[in-house]
């Protein structure tokens, strides 16, 4: 059974890409830093504030910044829930430091009072060490680059101990499991003597959940489009000179089974760099942008009797993802309704043909108000899918009732899940 990674895009392009018409261009979430700052609120009495994103629950957590009264205190707010009043280990002239009690886990709003007055002036992640194997519920990918991988309980917001890191230097991309093996993609731009990028490069490779073993399947990829699980295969799909060549995993190396035209732009990207298979109508379905002009959204279908791309969707405005849940494909259609706002809805939608349909002729299962659900992923023991909002939220979505559940899990630190079934 093959199941999607999850990762986190659209949020930044890189220059050299542009420059070269790069074929492939993946968007990953930028990574926030460690601490959030906030210098311009005028209405908060503390300047220069800087909170860190996560601490373990009963540790002592200091917040920077300037304007901490002698006499102020800290308290927490559970996500819209219960309060806590903290202890207070020192102040100084440019920071505070308090201990929490031993407070479940969770994401908590973080409340000064101070002078008669009360500020919400910030939230922080409060995690417990370790995971029971019994909790966890999928895998997460911290960072961009230098990329780490963590067992995880998204119900429970817990990370449990650094299972394996990825190439250092690369930019994470994507990439798909399948038979109990993470397939995953990362990239690395390549600059001449004078600085000049003169393209980027891949690198396939495999982690082995049985054995525990992580190792490099092919690197220095040049054109790499998408990857994708087939017939019990690892197959990936590379571009040059207006051909695609898809190719198979077997035998230690990636051989070529079938090639075809490309007949559109060349700036273009595949939605997390992956393609999903549809056995019943014999062919490859992915979603991506053509970056040209206007920045038109598309979803593709790769007939593999008659290879050939065609389009379909009929919707240039809407980015769609696409994930299996059940055994039907499901495509998750982000629409900007504010960009000023950043406002964003979410239209789910289920074709009975996932290669042939229109947007205009189907009925949304539901529309996600105020939502983005960048690469969604299925948990079929729990009949939910995960995705990641702005500000490495994971929400979690539930296929039967058709609605979000279990609360958001903000400023998890994720760029990526995948789960194992």
């Amino acid at each position: 059974m093959m199941r999607r990674y999850l990762k986190t895009n659209d949020k930044r392009m890189k220059k050299s890409t542009i420059l070269f018409g790069l074929v492939m261009m993946l968007f990953i979430a930028c990574s926030e830093d460690e601490v959030k700052t906030d210098e311009t609120d005028p209405f908060l009495p503390i300047t220069g504030l800087q909170i860190p994103k996560q601490e373990l629950a009963g540790n002592e957590i200091t917040l920077q910044g300037k304007g901490f009264d002698k006499d102020c205190r800290i308290q927490l707010q559970l996500n819209g829930g219960n309060v806590f009043d903290t202890e207070i280990v020192t102040r100084g002239e440019e920071s505070l430091v308090f201990r929490t009690p031993l407070l479940e886990t969770g994401f908590y709003v973080i409340i000064l009072n101070q002078k008669d007055k009360t500020y919400r002036i910030g939230g922080i992640n409060l995690t417990r060490e370790g995971i029971a194997a019994g909790d966890i519920e999928a895998y997460g990918v911290l960072g961009e680059e230098n990329s780490e991988v963590y067992p995880i309980s998204i119900s429970k917001k817990l990370k449990g101990e650094l299972l394996f890191s990825l190439e250092r230097g690369n930019t994470f991309c994507g990439g798909v499991v399948a038979d109990s093996v993470w397939y995953y993609s990362n990239y690395y731009t390549k600059y001449d003597q004078n600085d000049y990028p003169i393209g980027q490069f891949y690198t396939i490779g495999a982690y082995d959940f049985r054995t525990k073993t992580n190792k490099t399947l092919q690197k220095d990829i040049a054109g790499f489009l998408a990857m994708g699980w087939m017939k019990g295969r690892l197959y990936i799909i590379q571009h040059s000179d207006g051909v695609c060549r898809m190719k198979e995993w077997a035998d230690g190396t990636f051989r070529e089974t079938m090639n075809f035209s490309y007949r559109v732009g060349r700036l273009i990207t595949i939605n997390e760099g992956i393609f999903l298979y549809d056995e019943a109508h014999e062919a490859l379905v992915m979603s991506g942008r053509d970056l040209a002009g206007d920045t038109r959204k598309f979803v593709w279908v790769l007939d593999l009797v008659h290879p050939e791309i065609r389009e379909i969707g009929g919707e240039s405005e809407i980015n769609f993802r696409m994930e299996v849940c059940g055994g039907a494909i499901y495509f998750f259609g982000e629409k900007v309704i504010d960009r000023d706002k950043g406002v964003i809805d979410t239209y789910v939608l289920r074709p009975e043909n996932p290669t042939q349909w229109l947007f205009s002729e189907l009925t949304p299962e539901v529309i996600l108000s105020n939502v983005a659900f960048s690469s969604p992923v299925y948990l079929q023991q729990k009949k939910v899918v995960y995705a990641i909002d702005d500000r490495e939220t994971i929400l979690t979505y539930d296929v039967q009732s058709k609605r979000l559940t279990g609360g958001k899990w903000v400023n998890s630190g994720m760029v990526g899940l995948f789960v194992l079934e």
